[in-house]
C-alpha cells in the first residue's frame, strides 16, 4: 500500500468486487452464530504480460490455513494437466490444426452456489470498496452472504 501505483492496484481490486456485485454475488450483511461457513478471502495480484494492466482476483479461503478444510458442495471443472496440454498442443501443430480459446470473467460465479449457504469475513479491500459504493461502514461482526459459487470455497 505504500508503492506508488498502489492506486492501480486498489483500482483492480475494486473492479473485481464491481464485477461480484454486478453478477449478484453478495447479499446483504448479516451477523452469524455459527461461523463454519464464514470464509476469509485470499487476493492474488498478477500483471498481465500483454498489456501491463494490474490485475486482482479475489476468491475464498477454504484451505486448512482458515483453521479446517470445509467442504460445502463438489463442482466438476474439466481442466487439462500440464503434460495432455503439451500433447494436445504438439499434434494439433503437427496436424496443421488451428486451436481457438476463450476466457470468461469470474466462470465461477456462474455456477449455483452450495446447497447450505456460506459467508465471508470482509477485508480490508472489501470494506473501503462497501464503503466507497455507497453502502455505508460495515460493522467488524458483520459477514456477507455469497450468493453464487465462489473460487476457493469447496
Amino acid at each position: 500500500m505504500r508503492q506508488k501505483d498502489w492506486d492501480d492496484w486498489q483500482k483492480s481490486e475494486w473492479v473485481q468486487l464491481d464485477q461480484y456485485y454486478s453478477q449478484f454475488m453478495f447479499g446483504a450483511p448479516t451477523r452469524v452464530k455459527d461461523r463454519n461457513n464464514v470464509f476469509h478471502l485470499v487476493w492474488s495480484y498478477s500483471v498481465k504480460d500483454l498489456d501491463g494492466r494490474k490485475k486482482a482476483r479475489c476468491t475464498c479461503d477454504g484451505s486448512t490455513r482458515g483453521g479446517k478444510v470445509r467442504v460445502l458442495d463438489y463442482t466438476h471443472a474439466n481442466c487439462v494437466d500440464h503434460t495432455a496440454s503439451r500433447l494436445f498442443y504438439a499434434i494439433s501443430a503437427a496436424e496443421n490444426f488451428l486451436i481457438f480459446g476463450g476466457d470468461v470473467s469470474n466462470a465461477f460465479s456462474e455456477a449455483p452456489p452450495p446447497k447450505q449457504g456460506f459467508f465471508i469475513q470482509p477485508d480490508r479491500a472489501f470494506r473501503e470498496w462497501w464503503s466507497a459504493r455507497g453502502h455505508g461502514p460495515l460493522d467488524y461482526d458483520a459477514v456477507i452472504p455469497v450468493m453464487k459459487a465462489m473460487q476457493g470455497h469447496l
